[in-house]
């Protein structure tokens, strides 16, 4: 009886092992980390909540006047080090006013991640710039985004990592006519997958 709660025991941990081991021949704990060169191809979707505006003359508040809204992204990014990443990241996001119209952004920006890892886990910190294309009604605009991020992935082997990405969106909309310059102020919060390769 002993015996068999020995080979039961034994057979446990084989099987353990190689589960924790999947996709990696090195560690069954850490995985390879990355090298100049490594890219990352990652998808993520999520909502976005809309914050406030404020403008730049007598810095008052205005309410966002919107609904949450849904966003999405495509990134691509390449290791210059182990730890120091950059890339391109496209998105689109909308959300309704209170009428219910549409109100849509799509940005388009430069960014450079810094990257913590603990054995399976990453931890990156981002900061993206670039221009936002907005939509609303028959009005077409351009605003000017700084999007800093930190997010947690779990990778799953040495080509796919898991997790969620929260960002904070600083929208520069330039003055129009008589309007003044405004921002808009969002957050996103994003599961994400990302591909090593």
């Amino acid at each position: 009886m002993k015996n068999k709660y020995i080979v039961f025991l034994v057979l446990a941990f084989i099987a353990m092992t190689g589960i924790a081991g999947y996709g990696d021949e090195e560690s069954v704990i850490a995985l390879p980390g990355h090298e100049l060169g490594d890219q990352v191809f990652s998808l993520r979707a999520g909502v976005i909540l809309p914050l406030f505006f404020h403008d730049f003359e007598e810095y008052k508040v205005y309410s966002a006047n919107s609904t949450i809204g849904a966003t999405g992204a495509i990134q691509w990014n390449f290791y210059l080090t182990s730890y120091l990443r950059l890339g391109l990241d496209i998105g689109l996001a909308f959300n309704l006013d209170v009428n219910a119209n549409l109100y849509n952004m799509i940005p388009i920006t430069a960014k450079v991640t810094y990257v913590i890892s603990v054995s399976r886990f990453e931890f990156p910190i981002s900061l993206s710039t670039g221009l936002n294309v907005l939509n609303y009604q028959d009005i077409y605009d351009l605003s000017f985004i700084i999007r800093p991020g930190v997010a947690g992935y779990w990778r799953f082997n040495a080509n796919l990592s898991f997790g969620v990405e929260i960002a904070y969106w600083w929208l520069v909309e330039f003055p129009a006519g008589d309007n003044p310059a405004v921002a808009g102020n969002f957050l996103d919060i994003s599961p994400s997958l990302f591909y090593h390769f």
